[in-house]
């Protein structure tokens, strides 16, 4: 994982899947810009980040 990087954002409540890049890094996951909205995806496991806003849940699996 690096700053700027693609990486796919799955929507499980909606089936969706939209690309966005990565903005920041921190200890316990990292920042994506999706759609010029910022989410903030916390680190369950390795690989795998969650995240939920707005009543939906999104996940990145790497």
């Amino acid at each position: 994982m690096y700053l700027n990087q693609i990486v796919s954002v799955s929507c499980t409540d909606t089936e969706k899947t939209n690309k966005a890049r990565v903005v920041r890094m921190h200890p316990k996951g990292i920042d994506v810009e999706l759609n010029d909205i910022i989410l903030r995806f916390s680190k369950i496991k390795p690989n795998l980040y969650v995240c939920n806003h707005s009543g939906l849940e999104f996940v990145i699996k790497i």
